[in-house]
This record gives C-alpha cells, structure tokens and sequence, in this order.
C-alpha cells in the first residue's frame, strides 16, 4: 500500500504548477520553453502552450485525487494500471503540445522528441506487459516434498511445515501490502491481514470461497476466477497432500 499522503500530495503539487501556469503566467515552470533562446520563445504560442499545460495538469491533480479517494472508500487504486494510464496522459501531452511550437523543427528537435516519446512508449507497454503477466493465475503443484506455488512472488511450502488446509467463504480485511502486486481483484505476494499478521495472498476474484492454507511460518490464502475452480483447487490440495 502506498503511503496514504502521496496521492493527495501529488494531485496538490499537479494542481499547483497548472494555476500558477495557467492562471499566473509562469511559464518558466514549462521544461523545455525555459531553456529556449529569446528568438525561439517568439514563435511559441505560450499562451495557447500555458492554457494546455495547466488544464493536464489540473487532470493529471484529478487522477491522483481519485486514485486517492478510491483508497480512501476501500476500493483498490490498481496501481499499475494507474501509472499506466499516468504514462500514456503524459505521453499525448507531450505529443499535442508541440502545436503550440512554431519554430522549424531541426534533426536534433525530432530525434530528442522521438527519443522522450519512445521511451515513454517502451514505459507503457512494460507496465502493460507486467500487468498482464502478474494477473496470470499461479501454477500449483505439490513437487517431492514440497508444495509449490509458481509465477511471480511463488513460495515453496514443505509439505512438513503444513498444519492445516481450508477452505472458508470469507476473508479478514487487508489492511497492508507489504511487498506485492495489487490490481483490481488480483492480489499476490505479501500482505497483512486484519486479525491474522503477515502472509501470502494469491487471488483472482473478490468474492469467496478462499482456500487457506497454514503453515509454520504464517499462511497462504489463495482463490480462483470463480467458486468451482477454487473448491477444485481445494479438493486437489487435501487430496494431493493428505492435510485437511
């Protein structure tokens, strides 16, 4: 979980920089205008630039406060497809703001602008790509001695070190993610749970059943897309391993 100040703080700060920009003319806060020639400055339409600047930035400050308020309601903020969506609002922003820029665009001017956009592109589809792959359903397998639960932020349980498999409707609050993927109903890797301490969660759906699985060291809850793939897990696990 994110610290709880840094989306209002940012949506502040967004909000901000857009009135003193648009509002207050400070066009010295716009990277790139800034470090213009005088010559140059001539052919930029700044006060077309400044209006559009400070309206995407009033957006981008409104992104934050709902992600914010989002958090605030128990709802998941979705934090990787937020950034994505992030990268892709200043991605067209950059891309539209050029109209404002008259000057003749040299080979250096479209080789940075392509270099920013670039990176900004290959940013995107990373954290698309990191999305779609954290959402994969872990494999599970029980391998030797061990329990084994695959793809990212996977554990290898000893089967010896396993107290207790459950299955119950219901699961306590997370009040923390310690170190883990959160998007949507898709939760895995290390979180806190009300009542119950640290441990590991793998989900694929809000709505219960959850298939509990305790150990020495803590527990491992885990669910499928629906009710009948989660109680076939369930069944696989005790009948598998032997622990109910």
């Amino acid at each position: 979980m994110s610290h709880p100040y840094i989306y209002p703080g940012a949506a502040l700060l967004l909000i901000i920089l857009g009135i003193l920009i648009k509002h207050f003319k400070c066009y010295w806060l716009i990277a790139g205008y800034n470090t213009m020639s005088r010559a140059r400055k001539e052919n930029v339409d700044i006060e077309g630039l400044g209006n559009f600047f400070g309206n995407w930035l009033f957006t981008l400050g409104a992104l934050f406060l709902l992600g914010w308020l989002l958090g605030r309601l128990g709802i998941p903020r979705l934090d990787l497809p937020f950034w994505v969506l992030f990268i892709g609002a200043i991605f067209y922003m950059l891309l539209k703001a050029q109209r404002f820029d008259h000057n003749p665009r040299t080979t250096r001017d479209r080789v940075v602008l392509g270099l920013v956009l670039a990176v900004l592109a290959l940013s995107t589809l990373a954290v698309a790509g990191m999305v779609i792959y954290s959402s994969l359903p872990p494999p599970i397998q029980v391998e030797g001695d061990s329990l084994e639960i695959g793809g990212i932020y996977g554990v290898s349980l000893p089967l010896s070190d396993i107290e207790e498999i459950a299955l119950k409707e219901t699961m306590p609050p997370i009040t923390r993610k310690v170190n883990g993927f959160d998007a949507g109903p898709f939760r895995k890797g290390h979180f806190t749970l009300e009542g119950m301490g640290r441990g590991r969660l793998y989900l694929q759906a809000w709505q219960g059943p959850f298939v509990y699985i305790f150990h020495a060291d803590g527990y491992v809850i885990i669910n499928g897309h629906d009710r009948q793939q989660t109680e076939e897990l369930y069944r696989t696990l005790t009948g598998t391993t032997g622990i109910h």
